[in-house]
């Protein structure tokens, strides 16, 4: 009989093998690191590209986007002046969906980009005309949400995850969803914020912040 020449692996051998799954484990890791990092500088470059684009717009027009007196065929626009609450000085209703695809909500969005100050098409209409956030969202305007007064508008998030929420808020406000200008919920943005701590363990939240 032939002995069999089979052997097993050395203690070399099994030492390599466990270096190379910790180096592409730790590569995963560090490659999911780097993509959240990203997202993060994304969605703060939205907040302050759109906290930019209304201001503009108000020193050039002396209105706010969606409540604009002004905003009307002669401008080569559509007719976008103000409606519903009507030309107030404000943005929609207080309390109400800031993804709402209707009204000065949604104008709001369509007046900025007729007036080039932010990119995308300013004929969509309906919930094609909400932009969308890095975190897998959309971007919507609001107002009197989440404690804040009834004339102070924000800009929202919302489907955003609990670890990029809780990040948001630490780098730009107090890290705490009820506090600050900064504020989030688990559930609808018309309601108060969470009292409790972000969770990071599959909650997705609504993340408004003050223009």
């Amino acid at each position: 009989m032939r002995q069999s020449t089979q052997r097993g692996f050395t203690l070399i051998e099994l030492a390599m093998v466990l270096v190379i799954i910790g180096l592409l484990v730790g590569g995963v890791l560090k490659g999911r690191e780097l993509i959240d990092s990203a997202r993060l500088r994304n969605i703060i470059g939205d907040f302050d590209g759109i906290a930019a684009a209304v201001q503009v717009y108000r020193e050039r027009y002396r209105a706010l986007p969606g409540d604009d007196p002004g905003a009307t065929e002669s401008r080569g626009w559509a007719a976008l002046a103000c409606n519903g609450s009507g030309c107030d000085g404000l943005i929609g209703s207080a309390g109400q969906t800031p993804f709402g695809a209707e009204g000065e909500t949604l104008n709001a969005w369509r007046g900025l980009r007729y007036a080039q100050l932010l990119t995308g098409d300013p004929a969509a209409t309906g919930a094609t005309a909400l932009p969308e956030h890095a975190g897998g969202g959309r971007i919507g305007i609001g107002r009197g949400l989440f404690g804040w007064g009834s004339a102070q508008h924000s800009v929202c998030l919302d489907n955003l995850p609990g670890k990029l929420a809780a990040a948001l808020d630490l780098q730009l406000d107090d890290g705490r969803n009820h506090s600050g200008s900064v504020r989030a919920a688990g559930t609808t943005a018309a309601i108060q914020p969470d009292s409790q701590p972000y969770s990071e363990n599959g909650t997705a939240y609504v993340l408004c912040r003050l223009l």
